[in-house]
């Protein structure tokens, strides 16, 4: 999981998961999305990704312009976005980052 560069690539890796295995527990799913996150955060220029109450933390490797939806705060000079849920954290951060 590690080693993979692209959504897809994940993707595949799941499906031989399943293949080998039939469907893996929930918390195999969310290790997954959390990769998933990974390499979304680093396609978008991303450096860090923080969840900590509440909220979501995404540290920005250069000032970049991501168009988020949803209350969010940014701080242009310590190049944070933070983002606020009442939703799952993790689900919230890769509806955003897909978009």
């Amino acid at each position: 999981m590690a080693m993979a560069t692209s959504v897809e690539e994940l993707e595949d890796l799941l499906n031989e998961v399943e293949d080998r295995f039939g469907n893996p527990p929930e918390e195999v799913l969310s290790l997954f999305d959390y990769f998933k996150l990974r390499i979304l955060g680093w396609l978008r220029g991303i450096k860090k990704i923080v969840f900590e109450d509440g909220g979501i933390v995404f540290v920005l490797k250069e000032n970049l312009d991501l168009h988020l939806k949803g209350k969010y705060i940014y701080n242009k000079e310590k190049r944070t976005v933070v983002l606020y849920t009442d939703d799952d954290p993790l689900t919230t951060a890769l509806a955003v980052l897909k978009e």
